[in-house]
């Protein structure tokens, strides 16, 4: 065999091999915990995960929801896809987390997300309220919306501020 023909044959392989490898969009770099505490380095994601509030819209005949929403929005970042799978969220002071099992949102999950994609997921805050009360969280406390990949690999939004107990007693 000519050793140009085989170079160029390892060359592709390396490239196909390098493409099809999990990237770091900085080289593998880590961020510091958002809330300013000394927490763990976390790696930085593939996802880029926010947290909001706000009401649903409809168009027949125009209005708002009733109840107000928390809305999670994940966003692939980079040019692997990504397959969604989970929502949840995680709290400051505990362990626990509280995963959204029956979730409403576009597009539906599980659902794969290509460059530049997007989900939006959102429970109502009532709902969201109960359900920390119920688990024994009646003081303010800081939660983060987590979204999981089918790896297994939880990517979180920052910090927001929560008062289950006042939560819970939104319309």
């Amino acid at each position: 065999m000519d050793w140009e023909l085989i170079v160029a044959i390892v060359g592709v392989l390396v490239g196909i091999v390098a493409w099809l490898r999990p990237r770091a969009a900085n080289g593998g770099a880590t961020a510091s915990a958002t809330d300013g505490s000394a927490g763990p380095e976390l790696p930085l994601q593939q996802l880029k995960v926010s947290a909001s509030f706000g009401f649903l819209t409809y168009m027949n005949p125009p209005r708002l929801s009733d109840d107000q929403m928390l809305f999670v929005e994940a966003a692939n970042v980079t040019p692997r896809a990504c397959r969604v799978v989970a929502v949840g969220l995680l709290m400051n002071t505990s362990s626990k987390q509280l995963a959204w099992i029956d979730t409403e949102s576009l597009p539906p999950l599980p659902c794969v997300l290509y460059e530049t994609e997007s989900v939006r997921i959102w429970k109502p805050l009532k709902f969201i309220g109960q359900a920390l009360v119920d688990a024994g969280f009646t003081t303010p406390l800081k939660i983060r919306a987590f979204v999981r990949d089918s790896y297994e690999t939880k990517h979180y939004s920052g910090w927001i501020d929560c008062d289950p107990v006042d939560w819970a007693k939104t319309k």
